[in-house]
């Protein structure tokens, strides 16, 4: 017959493990995941919740993170071995300067106003035009430069159901090179129009739903590789050479 120090500590055994197993357990909480394309970056999973974002495209087996306690934007990729640590107010769209030897264009800056909402994905969205003294502004610039690469009209919506903080709205909305000081959500297309008239959908978003995402979602890899740069991080993404006129 067992003595009853061994039925105590047999008690406390069954009691104190699945508790140690239940603190030991990466904590998950709700969030989305979230698939899009862009003309830049080609396909991109996000994974989304309150404890931070994480962007992956798995093409180029590129990963940014940007999570509790937001301190800092972490790109790294596992094929070069390469990661580089952007403090977070410095932290901005790596390919931007890919834009810009197009057309100067920046898309974020660009003027807009508020026109009616409707879903994406079955989701409520928020929708946003430029106006006709955006579209003259541009006629006028283009005129004097000789060329068509610029852009008249642009088209952006944004999910405002996802209820993510506003820090993490701002980071997707810099990683696409988007407007994030009039526009709060996070983006779900953007469709702009060139001075020919010829239409490009920037970004659209293929699905986006529900899921419990765990904290692990957020680590970053040992023994990467310091680089000096975000760009050189995503240097051998080909698809920010795309043309985009």
């Amino acid at each position: 017959m067992r003595s009853t120090k061994t039925l105590i500590a047999l008690t406390l055994c069954a009691w104190v493990l699945p508790s140690v197993a239940r603190a030991s357990a990466p904590k998950a909480v709700d969030g989305w995941r979230i698939q899009q394309r862009c003309i830049l970056q080609g396909d991109e999973q996000i994974v989304a919740c309150s404890q931070g974002v994480k962007v992956y495209n798995p093409k180029n087996d590129l990963t940014i993170v940007y999570a509790a306690p937001f301190k800092e934007v972490v790109y790294f990729d596992k094929r070069t071995g390469l990661v580089c640590k952007v403090p977070a107010g410095k932290n901005d769209n790596p390919y931007q300067r890919t834009i810009g030897m197009f057309s100067g264009l920046s898309l974020a800056d660009v003027p807009l106003h508020k026109v009616a909402s409707s879903k994406v994905v079955d989701l409520p969205t928020d929708n946003f035009v430029s106006g006709p003294e955006y579209a003259a502004e541009q006629l006028k610039l283009a005129k004097a430069e000789g060329h068509g690469n610029r852009i008249k009209f642009v088209a952006y919506g944004v999910f405002t159901s996802l209820q993510l903080p506003a820090n993490e709205y701002e980071f997707l909305a810099k990683q696409y090179g988007l407007p994030h000081k009039t526009v709060v959500g996070v983006p779900a297309h953007l469709l702009y129009k060139s001075i020919s008239d010829k239409s490009t959908v920037f970004l659209s978003t293929q699905s986006c739903s529900k899921a419990k995402i765990s904290e692990s979602e957020f680590a970053v890899p040992p023994n990467l590789k310091p680089a000096n740069s975000s760009q050189a991080v995503v240097a051998g993404d080909n698809a920010g050479m795309l043309l985009l006129f």
